[in-house]
């Protein structure tokens, strides 16, 4: 009896922890600003026919990015790969990754002014 309560016991502080951080991780890849830490609004442009790996490239080469794995995990896990939007996107200090992928998911850009 004292074995199960033991073994039951070990069971349930290991879940524990192990939801506990899991769900600290999920936070910190969905809310953590990963997107121009520190540095000023810049506009980035995604060219027709783009492909996500485009998109990785660029934002990574030009470093606009901090964790570039996190943002690649959350954006195949919420489709992004496969729906993106051309055109040319304000990246604002301190975005996070849920912002940026919902901005190149759903083509919310910026409008240009142009003079004839």
């Amino acid at each position: 009896m004292k074995k199960n309560i033991k073994i039951l016991t070990i069971f349930i502080v290991s879940f524990s922890v192990l939801l506990t951080t899991s769900s600290l991780y999920v936070y910190q890849i969905f809310r953590n600003p990963n997107i121009l830490i520190n540095q000023p609004i810049v506009k980035f442009t995604i060219p027709y026919k783009s492909n996500f790996k485009d998109i990785q490239f660029d934002i990574n080469k030009n470093k606009y990015i901090s964790n570039l794995l996190s943002f690649s995990f959350l954006s195949k896990l919420l489709s992004l790969d496969q729906k993106i939007t051309p055109g040319i996107y304000k990246l604002e200090t301190n975005m996070n990754n849920w912002d940026i992928i919902k901005l190149f998911k759903n083509g919310i850009q910026n409008l240009i002014k142009i003079k004839i």
